[in-house]
């Protein structure tokens, strides 16, 4: 499975939850698509460059995806996954 777009696509951190859902941070610019499967989730960035949440079911299936940024670039390094209440942190 894969995401992708127009443009550039970059994952710098995965984390799992205690169900086994994974978790990614990254940059993109460009419309991308944060749906591996054979849907499309399109987001598309503000700036050069902005980060991205995506969660996926354990057997890498889409859930959910987020872009996160403003009108310069944001490279995420990292993420965890808080036990308590399975919030992605960035």
């Amino acid at each position: 499975k894969n995401i992708g777009g127009s443009e550039s696509e970059y994952v710098y951190g995965v984390a799992l939850d205690l169900a086994n859902n994974i978790y990614t941070t990254g940059a993109y610019s460009g419309t991308m698509d944060a749906d591996p499967g054979a849907g499309t989730v399109s987001l598309t960035p503000v700036g050069d460059y902005d980060s991205f949440v995506q969660k996926l079911t354990p057997g890498g299936d889409y859930s959910a995806a987020y872009s996160v940024g403003g009108e310069e670039g944001e490279l995420p390094f990292a993420i965890t996954v808080d036990a308590a209440s399975v919030v992605p942190r960035i």
